[in-house]
């Protein structure tokens, strides 16, 4: 049996802590009827992404490599997106610059805070605890980030949608 690195240890206790209170606190709001609902459903992916790359990264389990890896690139592409977002509302004259500074910096230290911790998962001791040496760092990343902009996609998607239903017009 292959020792595991502290830091896994870390890192399922920090996501299992994350991860159960979003559950329960967003399990109740599944009963909403309009796009607050759709906010639910993506709190409650970040808590039982959280809860089972915890309890995988834990076991040691392939599954939990790939869950806690994608949590935390999972984490960045939120992080990004919010700095975009951020920009949009200055753009838009919905939020100050001052205020926007604010959020640039406190969402692009989170960024680069989450990359360290993606690029942990990458180190050698890890990829063996895991069993996962054979996986390419590139591919990996790329498949990772792939799954997040579908996501993104998919969501967008669905919110413009969900906003524009009461304007289609039917010919």
């Amino acid at each position: 049996m292959k020792k595991k690195p502290m830091g896994i240890n870390i890192l399922s206790i920090l996501a299992l802590i994350n991860g159960i209170p979003i559950v329960i606190m967003t399990r109740d709001s599944m009963y909403t009827s309009d796009y607050r609902k759709l906010i639910a459903i993506s709190f409650l992916f970040i808590g039982i992404l959280a809860v089972s790359s915890g309890i995988g990264m834990l076991l040691g389990k392939k599954w939990g490599w790939w869950l806690g890896s994608f949590y935390y690139a999972y984490a960045i592409s939120r992080y990004f997106n919010t700095i975009i977002t951020v920009g949009v509302m200055v753009v838009r004259s919905q939020l100050l610059i001052s205020d926007a500074t604010t959020y640039i910096i406190k969402y692009g230290i989170r960024i680069v805070i989450h990359c360290f911790i993606l690029l942990y998962f990458f180190k050698n001791d890890v990829k063996e605890y895991f069993n996962v040496v054979h996986c390419s760092k590139l591919k990996t990343i790329l498949i990772l980030f792939g799954i997040c902009i579908a996501i993104f996609g998919i969501s967008t998607l669905t919110m413009y949608i969900i906003s524009n239903r009461g304007n289609i017009a039917i010919s």
